[in-house]
């Protein structure tokens, strides 16, 4: 099943999703996450992690149907608690 976006108004572009998508692929693609060795570079990672996330729901919110949305939710639902896991401070950082 494929998410597509509603493209009748400028904000709720595929160019729009790029750029998000783009923040968080640069997280993944760098190994940012696996290499954090100290909690600062784990902090860096999360707020980088927080804004692509921040930024895709922004965007499926304003431009998924409901539908889309549930998938979206579904889809992201588990690695949202990973996120929350490592990015909250707590054991896991301190740890």
């Amino acid at each position: 099943m494929s998410l597509s976006v509603i493209t009748d108004t400028e904000s709720c572009s595929t160019k729009e999703l790029e750029r998000c998508l783009l923040v968080l692929q640069s997280v993944t693609e760098k190994e940012d996450l696996a290499l954090a060795t100290t909690k600062q570079d784990l902090q860096l990672v999360c707020r980088k992690f927080e804004e692509g996330v921040k930024c895709v729901d922004d965007h499926s919110s304003r431009c998924f149907n409901s539908a889309q949305l549930r998938v979206y939710d579904s889809v992201v639902s588990e690695s949202r608690q990973v996120i929350k896991d490592i990015c909250i401070e707590g054991e896991l950082q301190d740890g």
